[in-house]
């Protein structure tokens, strides 16, 4: 299956049980958010020392 085929199957799903297609791109979109917070959290960590 295809990346493409992968989210028509996403949002059929959605509009289908949920009756509103955004729940995937809510779970995509709070991912990179996380994803993003992390990467700046990490990013601000003092370096670590081995000896």
């Amino acid at each position: 299956m295809t990346p493409l085929q992968k989210i028509l199957t996403a949002n059929l799903w959605a509009t289908e049980t949920k009756h509103n297609p955004k729940p995937p791109l809510e779970l995509l979109l709070c991912v990179s958010t996380v994803s993003l917070e992390t990467m700046k959290i990490v990013k601000a960590l003092p370096k670590l020392e081995i000896d």
